[in-house]
Formats: C-alpha cells, sequence, structure tokens
C-alpha cells in the first residue's frame, strides 16, 4: 500500500515537468541510502530527502549528488555526512523549479 501511495505522489508530481522525474526520485533514493559513496541513511530518511527535493526539478538529484560528493571528498570541503546532506539539499534546492 505505502509503494503504490508513493508511486502515485511521484508520478502526480512529475505533471509539473518534461522530463519523467520518477528515474531521478529512485536515483537519489538509492544514492541516499548507498553504503558505498552515500550517506548510508535508512530508507524512510531517504525516501523523505528524495521526495522534497524531486519538487525542484529532475536535476536535482544530480545537484545533491554532486554537491555531496564535493562536500565529502578530501579534496573539497571535507564535512561530515550530517554538514555534507545539510550542504547538498541546500544545492539542490537550488535546481531548476517547475515551468
Amino acid at each position: 500500500m505505502k509503494c503504490s501511495k508513493l508511486a502515485a505522489e511521484i508520478t502526480q508530481n512529475g505533471i509539473h515537468f518534461k522530463t519523467p522525474i520518477a528515474p531521478k526520485f529512485k536515483k537519489l533514493a538509492t544514492f541516499l541510502q548507498s553504503r558505498k559513496d552515500g550517506p548510508k541513511l535508512p530508507i524512510t530518511q531517504s525516501i523523505s530527502i528524495a521526495k522534497e527535493l524531486i519538487l525542484e526539478g529532475p536535476m536535482a538529484t544530480e545537484n545533491f549528488i554532486q554537491a555531496f560528493k564535493f562536500a565529502t571528498s578530501k579534496k573539497g570541503l571535507k564535512l561530515s555526512y550530517k554538514m555534507a546532506i545539510d550542504f547538498a539539499q541546500k544545492m539542490a534546492k537550488r535546481s531548476v523549479k517547475k515551468n
């Protein structure tokens, strides 16, 4: 039931954009849970953040991922995961808005 409700919500939000947002939502939620290069968040927190950011448009996913990687990089800002998530969210929220 929760999955279908989430899918309907993401689909409904996608009508405001020229490109599909569901794949971008999935990519962001997966990255947020990633143990390899992401912040290793629990699934509920990952979905919550992805739902919020995807409203900023399809580019929010790439903007978040790039900002997070830069923020945690030794050649970048060297921030903790918590601070890097905050930074990346700010950058993603500057993505192109709805048409």
